[in-house]
């Protein structure tokens, strides 16, 4: 049930990407503070490596990837996306 707060995290995103104001193949490093335990396999992975917002997307739909999500959130920020939730 938590994980269903990623559906609007990534609609959110899309929407951006299809308005241009994000471009999926910008790259995010995976830093200390994303690090969270659960599901994904990012968890696993060493502190400094990128993914981009395409592949971060992917990993936070398929396998449900926490720290995928927490990366994605810093990038966009938690207040747009409540913004876009309550619209």
């Amino acid at each position: 049930m938590a994980s269903t707060v990623k559906v609007p995290i990534n609609l959110y995103i899309f929407t951006q990407i299809a308005e241009g104001k994000i471009d999926p193949n910008t790259s995010i490093e995976y830093t200390a503070t994303d690090f969270e335990t659960g599901t994904g396999s990012i968890q696993y992975e060493s502190y400094g490596k990128e993914y981009t917002i395409k592949e971060l997307q992917r990993l936070s739909i398929e396998q449900s990837d926490n720290v995928a999500i927490n990366m994605l959130l810093r990038y966009v920020g938690i207040d747009k996306v409540h913004s876009f939730e309550n619209q």
